[in-house]
């Protein structure tokens, strides 16, 4: 999750880390019936020089699976053009902070499991958030420094070139772009390059910049089970307070499915939870199937994750005997996917519950099998929130499950 430090030429190093931390009024994590907060965690300081580093994370709340989206920028807050100078890549608890192995921002993220702040994070190990992996990215280019534009977070790098009058070098614009990070994570990848979802708990985010400021937030996963479930329904409830449903496998495997609400103002979206739960009060050894009553999924990138279970969406009111005439809507955005294919035989599910652990896995600790999915845009045309009208929410499971859930945009 490091990235090479970026040493400015021909300045001289100098190590300095300037920590600007904010309060932070710390949210419980909420484990019984209730309601999540879906509110981001926003945490910004300005330093002497003149930037504003920002930092934050969606929803403040979630579950095993929920995406949450971090994001960080630099903002120039000077009305004329500004060249801070650099102290060197941001550096937490002997770790140095990146937003991917592929980007020269003078930005960093890094995340750890549990509640920290700066005067402890030495004590703990970060997360690996960006896939191990060889990646073959653009060439670097040497940096004499950054320059932002007026009141703006665009920034130009300039680097050293040669002037082609003996070993004289004058600093180059090379490139300009937005000095601003924003990706989803719901999980991280483990010291055997396997993916694991976050698991119940409170998480640091630290973010900093190459001029020595630096911000702290925290976000929750709290424990799956704050919704209750109903028998096997195919009707568009009224309420708008959400859905519940499940559907019993011959497996003895119950998919569960539901919404936060049934009826969202336009440009809202709707949160979908899924989880697969074994019903028998003994061990379920159950092995993949791969028979899917239709194509669903959790994301862009399918093979990040090993749930057995997945959702589409539809325009109108759609059930098993129009299914497949829908007309189905793009609710994922286009993603670079990578090309790590976890194999997956089976899953050891625990009595009455849904803890399993993904073959193979011998010996490894089971693990909620849930996800959460945000229902919120149409990708198809680039993005747009969804348009007012009816829709459906097709969950199914890899066991030939098949449920509906039904929403309204208004």
């Amino acid at each position: 999750m490091g990235r090479s430090a970026v040493i400015p030429l021909p300045l001289a190093f100098v190590v300095v880390i300037f920590l600007v931390i904010a309060s932070f009024a710390f949210m419980a994590i909420q484990t019984g019936a209730g309601t999540l907060s879906t509110q981001p965690v926003v945490q910004t300081g300005t330093g002497s020089d003149g930037l504003r580093l920002s930092l934050s994370v969606s929803p403040a709340d979630g579950f095993p699976g929920t995406s949450f989206e971090v994001a960080i920028s630099d903002f120039n807050t000077l009305d004329a053009t500004n060249a801070p100078t650099i102290v060197g890549s941001p550096i937490v608890g002997g770790t140095t902070l990146g937003v991917g192995p592929c980007s020269q921002l003078p930005l960093g993220i890094g995340l750890w499991e549990g509640y920290y702040m700066a005067g402890n994070l030495s004590t703990a190990s970060p997360l690996t958030l960006f896939q191990p992996g060889t990646y073959y990215c653009p060439a670097e280019f040497g940096v004499a420094y950054f320059s932002f534009s007026p009141l703006s977070d665009d920034l130009s790098l300039f680097s050293p070139q040669p002037t082609n009058v003996g070993n004289a070098t004058v600093p180059t614009q090379m490139w300009t772009m937005p000095d601003a990070f924003t990706q989803g994570f719901s999980g991280y990848w483990t010291s055997l390059g396997l993916f694991q979802q976050f698991r119940p708990g409170v998480y640091t985010l630290v973010g900093g910049d190459d001029y020595g400021q630096l911000e702290i937030v925290h976000f929750n996963v709290g424990q799956p089970g704050t919704t209750s479930t109903s028998t096997t329904s195919t009707q568009s409830s009224t309420s708008s307070s959400g859905e519940n449903l499940s559907v019993i496998t011959a497996q003895g495997l119950e998919l569960m499915v539901s919404t936060n609400a049934t009826e969202v103002p336009f440009g809202d979206g709707v949160q979908v939870n899924l989880s697969e739960f074994n019903t028998l009060s003994a061990p379920n050894n159950v092995s993949a199937a791969h028979d899917w009553p239709t194509q669903v999924a959790l994301g862009s990138c399918e093979n990040i994750y090993t749930q057995p279970f997945g959702i589409a969406v539809y325009e109108g009111h759609v059930d098993a005997q129009n299914l497949s005439g829908g007309a189905r809507v793009d609710v994922f955005p286009p993603t670079a996917c990578p090309q790590y294919i976890r194999l997956v035989t089976g899953y050891e599910f625990q009595p009455s519950s849904d803890l399993a652990v993904v073959l193979p896995g011998v010996g490894a600790t089971p693990s909620p099998l849930v996800g959460s999915v945000v229902v919120s845009a149409n990708y198809s045309p680039g993005g747009q929130p969804l348009p007012p009208g009816n829709y459906t929410i097709v969950a199914a499971d890899e066991w030939g499950a098949l449920a509906f859930v039904y929403f309204t945009i208004l």
